[in-house]
């Protein structure tokens, strides 16, 4: 794997982040980031966690990965973790300002294009594996799918 993203429940609700810089700024997310050498995929799921939410997670769960195949030739493997116990508040970072948003209103149209073929999935209690095309730069979705492991 070479990023981590992290799918943090809390009953009716989901974490997510508005990125303030870097990849996605503008755009809503979830918590993750790359993938440090001496890190498991777990690890970085709950640094990435605290660095830019705050708050403290265990991970529950492994519930899958996406391919990103970038303009025909670039490849990166994204692990999706699920954690539903986590400890103290969410606080704005230099990255990203979280916030909690019921599962009934995720802001689609402002996020990632591939996010919206996965993530109601994963809310819907699957594991799963896609994989996605971007254009050079993820300027451009070309396409992809998922399919439940």
């Amino acid at each position: 794997m070479d990023t981590c993203i992290s799918i943090v429940l809390d009953s009716n609700k989901i974490l997510m982040i508005y990125k303030k810089r870097g990849l996605g700024k503008g755009l809503y997310n979830f918590p993750g980031g790359k993938i440090k050498s001496n890190e498991k995929g777990e690890e970085c799921a709950i640094r990435e966690l605290k660095e830019e939410t705050g708050l403290i997670g265990e991970v529950a769960e492994y519930i899958g990965k996406i391919t990103f195949i970038i303009n025909d030739n670039r490849i990166e493997e994204m692990g999706i973790y699920l954690i539903k116990k986590f400890k103290g508040n969410i606080i704005e970072t230099d990255e990203a300002i979280p916030m909690w948003i019921n599962v009934n209103e995720i802001p689609y149209d402002k996020m990632w294009e591939d996010d919206k073929e996965w993530v109601p999935l994963v809310l819907a209690g699957y594991k799963i594996e896609c994989k996605f095309y971007f254009s050079n730069n993820w300027e451009k979705f070309i396409g992809g799918s998922c399919k439940v492991i």
